[in-house]
């Protein structure tokens, strides 16, 4: 970990270095903290101060936010971030770049998303019209990096949390308790975690599972517990909504099965949280959880929408206490690669290297 105290970059004149961070940022609302909230943390720890757009969560009032703060704080900040998704909030991302550069700041391009690359295919000019602008293309994961790569560089750099912080457990008999961790939409499939339950009941009828996650409002979270009640397993499953980062630690002791049953991801944070706490991941072996996730070496990875193949899944973790504890093993280990002391000082240096303008060429190649 790096200390609070740590002394701030400065440039050659000895100012210190301000960015402004373009993206999402959901700390001020009900929703889950984003990746753009975790940097602007991680930053400050350097201090490096964060200007950032936006905390509105209005589809009207975010770009327009994006823009003004662009604009209006110019003054404030020396380099640019933006948070980099696919469907709307790409366009976002492409108007605030051109304005970065019509600004004259350097720009860093960070790509999110499991969607991304499948964006990308169908819209190719507005990809290039928005990587052309950077300095710097930057992934969290090789799967984005390796799909999105090719007339651009793009380099790695990886989600990072405060890992030492999780508290971890060895699992040496997993227990009949899942922990699903996500939001509640679609493309995160959670209705699937409901069948699973509803498969498992029938050996492990003590099968219990808490889905935490704020309620995106595409109508999952009622399709969910509409299922659960047809199923006849709502009294076994808890929704207790968004919870903290505090209550999910405690619920990462308490629990020994993640699920992920996402249709469509990148590198989620959640299991990278869940692997930190030495849980048994079982998850859909889709985007780049499987660059995440090696199968029956951090976790067990199963087909997207197969509610068997992941109860098959927890089965096998729950028969076989050498299973669970070789996963529980190795899933502690897989975490600290993202820990924040590592990944700060990659941030620090590069941000110290594009504010100087040493890392400045271009990027097509």
């Amino acid at each position: 970990m790096i200390a609070p105290d740590t002394i701030p970059v400065f440039d050659q004149q000895h100012r210190s270095v301000t960015v402004c961070q373009i993206g999402a940022f959901h700390a001020k609302t009900s929703r889950t903290p984003t990746n753009a909230d975790t940097l602007k943390g991680t930053l400050a720890t350097l201090g490096i101060e964060s200007v950032c757009a936006s905390h509105h969560t209005s589809r009207i009032l975010r770009p327009l936010d994006m823009i003004w703060t662009l604009c209006r704080q110019r003054r404030r900040f020396r380099v640019v971030i933006i948070h980099v998704y696919s469907g709307n909030a790409f366009l976002w991302a492409l108007s605030s770049a051109f304005v970065a550069r019509v600004l004259g700041k350097p720009l860093i391009l960070w790509l999110h998303g499991g969607d991304l690359p499948a964006y990308s295919r169908r819209h190719p000019r507005l990809l290039e019209f928005t990587f052309r602008r950077a300095i710097r293309i930057l992934a969290p994961s090789n799967y984005l990096k390796g799909r999105l790569a090719g007339r651009f560089a793009i380099g790695l750099m990886p989600y990072e949390l405060p890992i030492s912080s999780y508290p971890y457990r060895l699992r040496e008999q997993a227990r009949e308790s899942l922990l699903w961790v996500r939001a509640f939409d679609v493309c995160y499939n959670p209705q699937l975690a409901v069948r699973v339950i509803h498969i498992l009941r029938t050996e492990f009828p003590a099968v219990r599972l808490v889905m935490c996650g704020p309620d995106n409002g595409d109508g999952s979270l009622q399709a969910t517990q509409s299922l659960a009640r047809s199923l006849g397993v709502a009294e076994a499953i808890e929704i207790p909504g968004k919870v903290t980062k505090e209550r999910i630690k405690e619920l990462g002791l308490a629990y020994d099965i993640f699920l992920n049953t996402t249709d469509c991801d990148n590198t989620p944070v959640s299991v990278i949280e869940a692997l930190a706490m030495g849980m048994c991941v079982v998850s859909t072996d889709v985007g780049g959880v499987p660059a995440l996730v090696e199968h029956r070496v951090h976790g067990l990875l199963v087909p997207p929408g197969n509610p068997e193949a992941m109860a098959n899944a927890c089965r096998e973790i729950l028969r076989q206490p050498e299973a669970a504890r070789r996963l529980s093993t190795n899933a502690r280990l897989k975490a600290d690669s993202f820990d924040i002391g590592v990944l700060a000082d990659a941030w620090k240096r590069l941000i110290e290297e594009i504010d100087s303008g040493s890392g400045c060429q271009h990027l097509q190649s």
